[in-house]
């Protein structure tokens, strides 16, 4: 019965082998998040409605030209970091929307702005990149 159980146990150990990653994810700081957020806002400037065209690829790759700190990401990630900056912003903005859940009534602008600010800590530089979407 022993030998039976041991057996088992080692097919089970066969089977849960870890997925060895050849490229790992790349992991933003805080300040590449920033410089990726200013050189969006700077490069839609002039015209809101040039973000990520002609193609997201070549957008991202005239960001890395531009931008030194950001040469070593790949543009998959900058796509994916702005994808999720996007949803943060989203969210802040329909709660923002919904009279700040009873804060505004209250009369307190500045908790407000700090629950925004806490919901997406980058809110004013993505309104400026998203706001008019």
């Amino acid at each position: 019965m022993n030998i039976i159980v041991k057996i088992k146990m080692e097919k089970d150990k066969k089977l849960k082998q870890k997925r060895l990653r050849l490229k790992p994810s790349h992991r933003w700081t805080e300040s590449q998040s920033l410089q990726l957020l200013q050189a969006v806002s700077d490069a839609i400037k002039d015209s809101p409605e040039s973000f990520e065209k002609p193609t997201s690829q070549r957008f991202y790759e005239k960001l890395q030209q531009n931008t030194p700190a950001l040469q070593s990401v790949v543009c998959v990630a900058m796509k994916s970091k702005m994808r999720y900056l996007k949803a943060l912003y989203v969210a802040a903005a329909a709660w923002k929307n919904k009279t700040g859940s009873g804060l505004l009534a209250n009369g307190d602008e500045s908790s407000v702005s700090a629950h925004v600010n806490k919901i997406c800590p980058n809110f004013d530089l993505l309104e400026v990149i998203f706001g008019q979407r």
